[in-house]
């Protein structure tokens, strides 16, 4: 969503409660942070809470989530906060350790990798995005070469994913794809239906790193996921028209 100051807010609290009663926000990027951002977790749950949030999930490509969501969660009585896990280089990449820590935190979504999925890193040239300054400015460069891929060197998947898969099956929580390649999204959404997965997200699939087809987006529903259009992420209207 969108950030407002508290005069708008006040202004505008009905339509804005029109909108957004009952939104369950799962994509949603905040401070604390590496990078800069708009609102820190208190300053965003306060805003949704007023305008009818039901919940919203936090991510970040850092660290894991579910932990400050919990302690979040107890400060507001009229919304729910999680959290989550991007299983980038930061906490050990394809991590099943990592994984299974953050859902006993009681994380609700984990993540394939994101700035350092060997996808993503093709795409910009690094573990960052243009708009992430401070994680470019990042004093240690190892983090920003390590590339990830859920294949091996023969391009089936690796069995730490499938171990990965495993436990988000058993917590029937989310996976979501982060910013894969499209052949390892369809490999990835496979094998996580063969793993018993049932809540499988596939990332803000018009992205510019992941750029999925309409034809493809409509495969991969067909295969049981879900397709997670987000409304803020710095797309051109011309790319948002032709998704």
């Amino acid at each position: 969503m969108s950030y407002t100051t508290s005069l708008e807010l006040t202004r505008n609290i009905t339509e804005y409660r029109r909108i957004l009663e009952d939104v369950v926000d799962l994509h949603v990027h905040l401070a604390p942070d590496v990078a800069e951002r708009s609102n820190d977790d208190i300053e965003f749950a306060r805003v949704a809470e007023k305008v009818g949030y039901k919940a919203f999930l936090i991510k970040n490509h850092n660290l894991i989530t579910a932990d400050r969501a919990w302690i979040v969660s107890k400060l507001f009585e009229r919304i729910k906060v999680f959290g989550g896990i991007v299983l980038n280089s930061y906490v050990g990449g394809l991590n099943p350790e990592a994984v299974e820590t953050a859902i006993l935190l009681g994380a609700k979504q984990v993540w394939m990798p994101t700035l350092n999925a060997a996808n993503h890193i093709n795409y910009f040239g690094e573990a960052a995005l243009p708009t992430l300054k401070r994680v470019k400015e990042l004093k240690s460069k190892r983090a920003r070469k390590i590339k990830i891929s859920i294949f091996d060197e023969n391009g089936k998947i690796l069995e730490e994913v499938k171990e990965i898969l495993e436990l988000i099956a058993e917590a029937d929580i989310i996976l979501g794809t982060g910013h894969l390649s499209l052949a390892e999204i369809f490999e990835l959404v496979k094998e996580a239906r063969r793993a018993g997965v049932r809540k499988i997200l596939v990332t803000h699939p018009e992205f510019k790193a992941t750029k999925i087809p309409l034809e493809d987006q409509v495969k991969l529903a067909d295969m049981g996921a879900y397709m997670e259009h987000c409304a803020v992420a710095g797309y051109e209207p011309r790319e948002l028209a032709e998704n």
